[in-house]
């Protein structure tokens, strides 16, 4: 026996172990870990479901503004296997017969035994950890061979009774390097979690000698290569998470298919592939045979093929995702028949069929459903009327057609309603109006019709919308009532574009005061501006634009300090631009361009220095542009001034904006035609190197045209017709891809280059 086993071993007799063995810093027993065999109860493992509903794996907050919103995808959070801390204590009972053991005794031989076997598992983590390059700051430190009989306390160890390491926890250590084959020879091993590391190495084939292993945890790193066959010898495995999140850290990439001898770890209740991004091929039918499973995600991968049948066979399944693959055909029926679901989510693929061909369903605990962009079709799955916990639907990006059910109403725990992007038409049901809880009602790009008095008791609606962009539209008619608008308190994004809704702007919309986005452009709504939209202070975009809107832009709306975007073009508002609206100084996009405003532009504007569009064309203005508008750096951007046929303007000067000579050197676009510019053309124009569109129609300039608007290589749009230009026609003009050109109506002379 070498010197430091027997040192150990002496003192521990004389001790007569009455002090404790620390085996890990923070880990409890295995009866009181919620991982353990004694906590894995039907109820532990609901709640482990229920508190996973953060919105970590499945999240979908919608960008804006609402044409370009999408499925961000931010996905329901598992937070399920933190262990939390605790010391654990052994009695000398599990080593010796008694305290009083002789030492040449067979008590006293099997200690030295098992000692000498378990200074074998230090050396195993010993030659883990010279694999391993960093750790966060004294991580293991206290892995070392000075400390070798120690090693059941070293940071993350935990033995049993008998000094076998049974559970390793080096989770969020900051681990770099690789994952090698020594831990192998850790055979008692059942829980290893290495995750939120950066390991970096294949998954070693020798970890499926494990065979005590219950619990398998190598989420957040940077493993990569195939999953070996080799672990479906994990026959006692209950949890196996190969999961990555979205952190540009920390994330697995493994390859190659899933191997058919998973399904022999028929222990299994968790088993998540989430987010690996290359794992391809077919879900293996074998996987049918976990019959214990009650989490199982395939997101986040490119899987081919369709569904197995054989998983009709995951009775106990809680949370069942197929969601960001390439999966297709239609959905197994026998997936109507799993009572536990909790979640589905089969987004993001391309399946096809009504989503599961039956009428009625067992899924009366089915809270989550995801279909979205698919290839669905067929009216409303009737099968879903049956879920009447549902709470968040999303059928969004699919062929769905026909009118929605009747008794939509059933759906009474519904929160969110997703269908944008189908062919559904006719009205919304009365019935909705018994989804007393809905905040998200979201009908998009859909064929609807009719009035929104369905709504009118939806008092805890955040987000509506109703709204159309492109050849696919809804047609909601009617008016915005008063009535009805208060019944939306809580509303705070509100989409109503590109519909025929009428009447006059409703005053009650002032009082809505949690709203942030208000579009209702593209309708025929009439009268003024009401004076009480300046209330509306956390409101952040308002677009009234292409309605029929008369009377004047009141100097209220400058009370809403946190407005990032006006738009109130095409139009007939009259009257000036209040000075006011210079105090709106988060404010990026102002449009008030196609109406029959008069006067000058005020200076005041010179201050909105996070301006980047302002669109006042069309309009009756007069006077000149104020020199002020030159504290407006951010026009500096693809966003031009437009200030097109504003026929009385008088001069243009926008210095000191980035600007060489005239206009900005980054700008994209200059049209300043129809206006009564005089001068001659500035030569710097030709330094413009972003310049495609460059129109100067119809004003008064004289002079030469410049060789210099030869030099700019991106120039694609070239007008300066109606003016009183001479001379010949620069030979530089030649060089230019110009698809446009027009130098008529000018007194222009010589050969054509």
């Amino acid at each position: 026996m070498a010197p430091v086993q027997f040192t150990f071993l002496l003192a521990c007799l004389l001790a007569g172990f009455s002090s404790t063995v620390s085996i890990g810093e923070n880990w409890p027993s295995e009866a009181s870990s919620p991982l353990s065999h004694q906590s894995s109860s039907s109820e532990s493992d609901r709640t482990f479901i229920a508190s996973s509903r953060k919105g970590q794996h499945l999240s979908f907050q919608r960008l804006l503004p609402a044409e370009f919103k999408e499925r961000d995808l931010d996905h329901l959070d598992h937070q399920e296997l933190q262990l939390h801390a605790s010391e654990i204590h052994h009695s000398p009972q599990g080593l010796f017969h008694d305290h009083e053991t002789d030492y040449s005794s067979h008590g006293f031989s099997h200690a030295v035994l098992l000692l000498e076997v378990s200074f074998g598992e230090a050396d195993a983590l010993l030659a883990f950890k010279d694999g391993i390059g960093n750790y966060s700051e004294g991580a293991l430190d206290d892995w070392t061979p000075g400390k070798r009989s120690e090693y059941c306390s070293w940071t993350g160890v935990t033995c049993n009774r008998q000094l076998h390491v049974t559970a390793l926890n080096l989770s969020s250590l900051d681990l770099t390097g690789s994952l090698g084959p020594s831990l192998c020879n850790l055979s008692y091993l059942e829980e290893l979690h290495l995750d939120q590391n950066y390991l970096h190495s294949e998954i070693p084939p020798e970890l499926g000698r494990l065979s005590r292993l219950r619990i398998l945890n190598l989420e957040e790193n940077r493993l990569y290569g195939s999953i070996p066959k080799v672990l479906g010898n994990l026959t006692s495995l209950q949890n196996w998470d190969t999961e990555r999140f979205f952190y540009l850290t920390a994330t697995n990439q493994l390859r190659g298919t899933i191997p058919r001898s998973l399904g022999n770890c028929t222990k299994l209740w968790y088993l998540d592939f989430y987010g690996n991004d290359h794992l391809t091929g077919l879900i293996p039918e074998e996987l049918g045979k976990l019959i214990q499973l009650k989490y199982l995600s395939f997101q986040q991968n490119n899987f081919t093929g369709s569904v197995p049948n054989q998983l009709e066979n995951l009775t106990t399944c809680e949370y069942l995702s197929f969601g960001n693959n390439s999966l297709q055909g239609h959905l197994p029926v026998g997936l109507a028949n799993l009572s536990r679901l909790i979640l589905l989510d089969v987004g993001y693929n391309y399946f096809s069929g009504n989503l599961v061909h039956v009428s009625s369903t067992s899924w009366t605990e089915l809270l989550w459903l995801f279909a979205e962009y698919n290839s669905f079709t067929g009216t409303f799955p009737e099968l879903l009327l049956s879920c009447r916990n549902l709470e968040w639907l999303e059928l969004s990006y699919n062929n769905f057609s026909g009118n929605l059910p009747g008794d939509l109403g059933r759906l009474s725990s519904a929160r969110s309603i997703r269908i944008k992007e189908n062919m559904f038409g006719g009205e919304i049901p009365e019935s909705l109006t018994n989804i007393s809880l809905l905040t998200d009602l979201t009908l998009f790009n859909n064929k609807f019709t009719g009035p929104l008095d369905a709504l009118r008791n939806s008092t805890l609606l955040e987000y509506l919308d109703l709204a159309s962009w492109g050849l696919v539209q809804n047609k909601f008619t009617g008016r915005l009532t008063d009535a009805m608008v208060r019944s939306w308190p809580n509303m705070k994004y509100l989409y109503l574009y590109n519909n025929a809704l009428m009447g006059k702007l409703t005053r009650a919309l002032g009082n809505v005061t949690q709203l942030i986005d208000l579009y209702l452009m593209g309708n025929k709504l009439e009268g003024g501006i009401p004076e009480e939209f300046g209330d509306l202070q956390k409101l952040e975009e308002l677009s009234l634009y292409d309605n029929e809107l008369t009377g004047k832009i009141l100097a209220s709306l400058a009370k809403m300090q946190d407005v990032l975007y006006i738009s109130l073009g095409n139009n007939t508002l009259t009257g000036s631009i209040p000075q006011q609206l210079g105090n709106l100084t988060k404010i990026r996009g102002l449009s008030l361009h196609t109406n029959n405003l008069t006067g000058e532009i005020p200076p005041d504007l010179g201050k909105l220095q996070k301006l980047e569009d302002l669109l006042l064309f069309n309009n009756n203005l007069i006077g000149s542009i104020p020199a002020t508008l030159t504290n407006c750096s951010a026009l500096s951007g693809l966003f031009p001034v437009t200030l097109s046929n504003c026929t009385n303007l008088g001069w243009l000067d926008l210095s000191r904006n980035h600007l060489s000579g005239y206009v900005l050197d980054a700008m994209a676009l200059l049209d300043i035609s129809g206006n009564q510019l005089t001068g001659e053309l500035p030569m710097e124009l030709g330094t413009l190197q972003r310049l495609t569109t460059l129109f100067m129609a119809d004003n008064n300039f004289v002079g030469s045209i410049p060789a210099e608007l030869g030099e700019i290589p991106n120039l694609l749009e070239l007008d300066l017709s109606g003016n009183q230009l001479s001379g010949p026609i620069p030979v530089s003009l030649s060089r230019l891809r110009l698809g446009y050109l027009n130098l008529s109506l000018n007194q222009l002379c010589g050969p054509i280059p």
